[in-house]
């Protein structure tokens, strides 16, 4: 098999993959799943696994009705540049905070 054939198969089978991991969540559960990962792997360390924070860092519950999610990503991307432990916040796309908004929404006291 030639060099175009073997991208062709594992281009098609990335999109087969991506294609069965969103399939299994609904059409409105989606940006939800993907916040809560995205907050898992970008937010949880400091705020907690429940956004309740701890100590000087904050709780993340009710965040999104005090700040629109232009402000939140602002704010997220403003602690990213001076904290080391956040520096992996630069590197969330507005659709990514996005999610993290809407799953926060999810989140009640």
């Amino acid at each position: 098999m030639n060099i175009q054939g073997r991208r062709l198969i594992g281009t098609t089978i990335s999109v087969v993959v991506l294609f069965l991991g969103l399939s299994a969540f609904s059409a409105e559960e989606r940006p939800t799943a993907r916040g809560k990962e995205l907050f898992r792997d970008h937010c949880a360390k400091c705020h907690g696994l429940e956004a309740r924070g701890k100590g000087m860092v904050p709780s993340l519950i009710g965040v999104t009705e005090r700040m629109s999610t232009k402000a939140i990503a602002a704010h997220a991307r403003m602690i990213g540049e001076r904290m080391c432990c956040a520096a992996s916040i630069k590197k969330l796309s507005d659709e990514n905070f996005s999610d993290i908004v809407e799953y926060l929404e999810t989140l009640h006291e």
